[in-house]
């Protein structure tokens, strides 16, 4: 549990503005920078086999091992088919010598992954493209209710990097347990559009090739900064250049290759590394650098103009047990210098919907539409008050008119959209230790 909200800074909410509607458009929508890919590099030994797990959303297949999978049901089954990302499965080398398989893919940008564990053994792996230790994981947290063992399945897998790596986890409970992990790095980039990196594959084991699908008349900047299984991934800094200048030349698909350089070394030399293609030919701000160098390489922060307001996104940064609120808007909508860096958020429990437009209050909250006399929550409050130990509280955009107490609630929410809260300012509970969690009329924040 959780222990009652205080004015410390240890741990913070996070507000995180969507860079893609305020620094990666231009005024002609076109987009700065393309979503990121990547991969990682796995050994597998001259005939054995290698318990892994694909840290990426499939882009294309660029590892030619078979790959064996586990079904509950059907046991084993050894398929062609790239596994998803999340999938625990073996990579199998029939080889007289030591192989190497790339995972490789787009990066993961999806909110929140959930996934259902059955009774008896499971193959899993971490479903995002970061690395993290496994004790930091939402898996991790559930180990009063699984057992997350090692390849073998006979002893207790420790506390190690889940980049890349497969487990089998065996439920305790004869019952279906619902595992959820947020993603644990901030979503930056675009949706859809141009640049799109379509591809990415080895060309020798050395290389790496990059598909990239354009319009035919721009310059490109190909971005990288190398995966460490000991470091997370920082999708919005820390990328440095890896080529400059690429023309289209009339071309809606083009090539580059990573073949390494002298401050760069080849794909095949390094554990992993993570690719980014930006606009070389938008700077808006007239600085004589393209606005995608000067943000995902130098760190700066445009002040373009965008219509309509910031999404904001908001996941719990848990470093101990104090908690503060940190908005990251300002009265004109563009975003505000910060640092930090987003951490996980444990999603063991139940979801409960909360959704100020179409909820109400009488429902159960488990739904997140209202349909056949059930739906989301309407107010905040209901959605705590629903939420299980360890539960989840997806808050959906609208006007809550309401103020929250948090304090002590083992509970994490997570905000889709805008989400305006109206109350007195944050005050101290005049009968308790704890803290309420509330923002003045007119102030603009989210909850967790």
């Amino acid at each position: 549990m959780h222990e009652p909200l205080r004015r410390g800074s240890s741990l913070r909410l996070w507000l995180s503005i969507s860079l893609s509607l305020l620094i990666l458009q231009s005024a002609a929508a076109e987009n700065l920078v393309s979503r990121p890919v990547g991969f990682v590099r796995i050994s597998v030994p001259s005939n054995a086999q290698v318990l892994v797990s694909q840290p990426f959303a499939s882009l294309c297949e660029t590892n030619s091992a078979p790959v064996l999978k586990w079904d509950a049901a059907a046991g084993y089954t050894s398929v062609a088919a790239a596994a998803e990302s999340g999938e625990g499965f073996w990579l199998v080398n029939n080889q007289s010598s030591n192989q190497m398989a790339f995972l490789a893919g787009e990066v993961v940008l999806s909110p929140s992954n959930t996934a259902v564990l059955y009774p008896g053994l499971n193959l899993v792996g971490y479903p995002y493209s970061s690395a993290l230790r496994l004790n930091e994981t939402a898996l991790g947290a559930l180990t009063d209710r699984v057992d997350i063992l090692n390849a073998e399945a006979a002893v207790p897998a420790g506390d190690e990097d889940v980049l890349g790596k497969g487990y089998w986890v065996k439920s305790l409970s004869e019952e279906c347990i619902v595992w959820t992990e947020v993603r644990p790095y901030e979503n930056v980039f675009p949706a859809s559009g141009l640049p799109d990196i379509t591809g990415i594959t080895t060309k020798d084991g050395l290389s790496v090739a990059l598909s990239i699908a354009c319009e035919g008349g721009e310059r490109f900047d190909i971005f990288y900064q190398d995966a460490d299984p000991t470091n997370r991934f920082d999708s919005a800094r820390n990328w440095q250049l890896a080529g400059t200048e690429l023309k289209a030349e009339g071309q809606t698909q083009i090539e580059w290759i990573d073949s390494g350089a002298n401050d760069r070394p080849a794909p095949g030399k390094v554990f992993g590394r993570y690719y980014l293609v930006g606009r070389a030919d938008i700077d808006l701000d007239g600085n004589g650098v393209a606005d995608a160098r000067d943000v995902f390489v130098s760190g700066a922060t445009l002040a373009a103009q965008t219509s309509g307001s910031p999404r904001i996104e908001a996941v719990l940064i848990e470093e101990g047990s104090e908690f503060s609120l940190t908005s990251l808007t300002s009265d004109t909508g563009t975003t505000e210098s910060t640092n930090g860096a987003v951490v996980r958020v444990i999603g063991v429990g139940r979801v409960i919907y909360v959704d100020q437009k179409s909820g109400n209050d009488l429902f159960t909250g488990r739904a997140a539409t209202a349909v056949n006399g059930n739906g989301p929550k309407k107010t905040i409050r209901a959605g705590l008050n629903a939420a299980e130990s360890g539960g989840v509280v997806v808050i959906r955009e609208g006007n809550y008119s309401e103020s929250l107490n948090v304090a002590g609630r083992d509970v994490t929410a997570i905000v889709r959209g805008r989400v305006d809260l109206t109350g007195p300012k944050m005050v101290r509970e005049a009968d308790t230790s704890s803290y309420t969690n509330e923002l003045a009329p007119g102030e603009t924040g989210s909850y967790p």
